[in-house]
């Protein structure tokens, strides 16, 4: 039985790191809803009523926001290079559905990738394809279908363990253990409702595989096949500062954040003054 609550060491070491960063990317609002956290009671015998007040006064600056979309901006203000064979072109349009639904091209999805690695520093993104049974479908069909192979990014708070080993001498990713939130929606009530599942990536055999777990420990195994027959690597690439490597990096503006978060306590203890 596959246990859905464990998470990697780096994981538990820098979790706390990427709620800061997003705490304070995410602005005022969240900072003080956050309370004792980033502003702490003077003393214990502080009264409730004292510290709301002296909480409400305390000014957060939006500057964590402000300077990781001036560094994407940035980034991306000249036309990106791309080396894009004649027959992605038309899919690197749409790179997060089937080609019967327009959501994100090819740059949008690169802004959101640097995003996440300047904010915490760490994330990974998948190549996928719908679990839809493709063998029996004609080339009209399929090409009628929609159907096309995907990207899907996962921010660091997701992604939940992995684990790399040699594999013919060659060192691989065997394993990826993924979190993903999604609406199921009931004709019934016609209301929908938060869920989660969790998607492990397995290299066993040198043959790739997909295990889904659902709220109530129900498992399903999916073998995605690419034009070759079945995988021999996991279709996961991470995405840090410095480059591609599984091991989490520190986020590269935490020394920033830091200094955020003292400028809002000062703030706070020159109000109450």
């Amino acid at each position: 039985m596959i246990d859905t609550e464990t998470t990697n060491l780096q994981y538990i070491k820098y979790y706390p790191l990427w709620r800061k960063c997003r705490d304070a990317y995410a602005g005022q609002e969240k900072v003080h809803e956050q309370g004792e956290l980033y502003l702490p009671k003077l003393s214990s015998l502080e009264e409730k009523e004292l510290y709301q007040s002296r909480l409400m006064r305390a000014t957060f600056f939006g500057a964590t926001q402000r300077t990781v979309d001036a560094l994407v901006g940035t980034m991306f203000k000249n036309n990106m290079v791309e080396n894009i064979p004649d027959y992605l072109k038309e899919w690197s349009k749409n790179v997060t559905a089937s080609a019967k639904v327009a959501l994100v091209d090819y740059k949008q999805f690169a802004q959101e990738v640097a995003r996440e690695a300047i904010l915490v520093g760490h994330n990974g993104v998948l190549v996928d394809f719908p679990n839809v049974d493709t063998q029996s479908m004609t080339e009209a069909e399929f090409t009628a279908s929609g159907l096309s192979v995907y990207l899907k990014m996962y921010k660091a708070e997701d992604i939940l363990d992995w684990y790399e080993d040699e594999v013919g001498g060659i060192r691989k990713l065997i394993f990826v253990k993924l979190r993903e939130k999604y609406n199921d929606f009931s004709y019934e009530t016609l209301t929908s409702q938060e869920r989660t599942r969790y998607r492990c990536l397995v290299l066993e055999d040198n043959q790739y595989k997909q295990i889904i777990i659902d709220e109530d420990n129900n498992q399903s195994v999916i073998i995605p096949r690419g034009a070759n027959g079945v995988l021999d690597y996991i279709p996961f690439v991470f995405f840090n500062p410095n480059g591609n490597g599984s091991d989490v990096e520190k986020p590269m503006l935490i020394d920033m954040v830091n200094i955020n978060f003292d400028h809002y306590r000062t703030t706070a203890d020159y109000k109450h003054g």
